[in-house]
């Protein structure tokens, strides 16, 4: 081969233009993908709930780990799953049915799950 196959040219390019498309298309894409897909994944609420904070989380259910949105609510946990998995649905556990959390953690020093046991 006579030429190079990767000229200093190419590689700033390359770099220029994956830090632009990274840094501003990509997330505007996923931002504007996110709300519709939130609007339609809105859970059942009882008469007279109210949602106190949501967040991102996952559910394990036996082996699979279900992506969702939790939400705390006045009178529970609500979790709701992403249409997109294999076991879609809500889940809601009541105050009154917790025994006890259990703070435990997936990786050594941060703890970023916890366990309800009911």
């Amino acid at each position: 081969m006579d030429k190079e196959l990767f000229t200093w040219q190419y590689i700033l390019f390359n770099a220029f233009f994956f830090a632009l498309f990274f840094t501003f298309v990509f997330p505007t894409i996923m931002i504007k993908m996110g709300k519709g897909w939130n609007k339609k994944s809105q859970p059942t609420l009882e008469h007279e709930e109210e949602i106190i904070a949501q967040g991102p989380a996952n559910f394990k259910k036996k082996y699979e780990m279900v992506g969702g949105k939790l939400l705390i609510t006045n009178l529970g946990l609500i979790f709701k799953s992403h249409k997109v998995n294999f076991q879609a649905g809500q889940h809601n556990i009541r105050f009154s049915d917790i025994r006890n959390l259990e703070p435990t953690h997936k990786f050594r020093w941060i703890k970023n799950q916890f366990i309800v046991h009911t």
